[in-house]
C-alpha cells in the first residue's frame, strides 16, 4: 500500500467520523424537540376560513372568525428566545423553507412548504419584534421578523419561550405582518399576560 492510499483511508475514516458525529448531534437534538408542541392542537388538515391574500394596515381591525390573513415569508428558525443561535427541531419548523404565515382571529398557523403546519393559540403567542441575527443568518437592522411564543412539553407538560424567525425582504410587507401580530397580541392581551406569568 503506498502512501496515497493510507492518506486516502484516512480522510475517509475522518469524514465518515465527522458525519457520524453530525448525525448523532442531530438525532440527540430532534428527539430533545419533538415533544416540545404549541398548546393548541397540530393537524395537517387546512384551518376552515377565507383566505383573504394580502394584508392590513397598521390599524386595521383583525379578521372576523371565518377569515384569515396570509402572508408569504421565508421561515428562518425557531430557536430558545434567550439563545437565538441555538436551533430548535420542532415539529414541522426543523428547517428553512418558503412558508405562509395565516393570522386568524384566535391563531396564527406557520405553514412551511412541504411540512404539516404549526398553530399558535392566543394564549401560547407572547408578541413581535424585528431581529437581526438568528442560526446561519444575518441581515440587515430589523431585517428579521421574531415571534415570541410558549412552546409546551407534550411529555413533562414543561413550557419553554421560544422564538421563530421570518425573513420578509420587502419591508413594506414585513412592517404590514408586524402591525397584523401586534394587534393579534393587543386583542389577546389577557390571556397572553396569564401564559407568561
Amino acid at each position: 500500500m503506498d502512501r496515497y492510499s493510507i492518506g486516502a483511508i484516512i480522510v475517509g475514516a475522518l469524514v465518515a467520523l465527522a458525519w457520524w458525529g453530525m448525525y448523532r448531534s442531530w438525532k440527540r437534538r430532534s428527539a430533545t424537540s419533538a415533544t416540545m408542541t404549541t398548546t393548541t392542537t397540530r393537524t395537517g388538515q387546512s384551518l376552515a376560513g377565507t383566505a383573504i391574500t394580502g394584508s392590513p394596515m397598521p390599524g386595521s381591525p383583525l379578521p372576523g372568525n371565518g377569515d384569515t390573513l396570509e402572508f408569504r415569508v421565508l421561515y428562518v428558525a425557531t430557536t430558545p428566545t434567550e439563545e437565538p443561535l441555538t436551533r430548535l427541531n420542532l415539529p414541522g419548523l426543523g428547517f428553512r423553507a418558503k412558508a405562509t404565515v395565516r393570522v386568524l382571529h384566535d391563531l396564527i398557523e406557520i405553514a412551511p412548504a412541504g411540512e404539516y403546519p404549526t398553530t399558535i393559540g392566543a394564549a401560547s403567542f407572547l408578541g413581535v419584534r424585528s431581529a437581526r441575527v438568528t442560526i446561519d443568518r444575518v441581515v440587515e437592522n430589523d431585517g428579521l421578523t421574531a415571534v415570541d411564543w410558549v412552546a409546551t412539553n407534550s411529555t413533562s407538560g414543561e413550557r419553554s419561550l421560544v422564538t421563530s424567525y421570518f425573513r420578509i425582504p420587502n419591508t413594506r410587507l414585513r412592517a404590514s405582518l408586524e402591525a397584523t401580530l401586534e394587534a393579534f397580541g393587543a386583542a389577546h392581551t389577557t390571556t397572553v399576560k396569564e401564559v407568561a406569568s
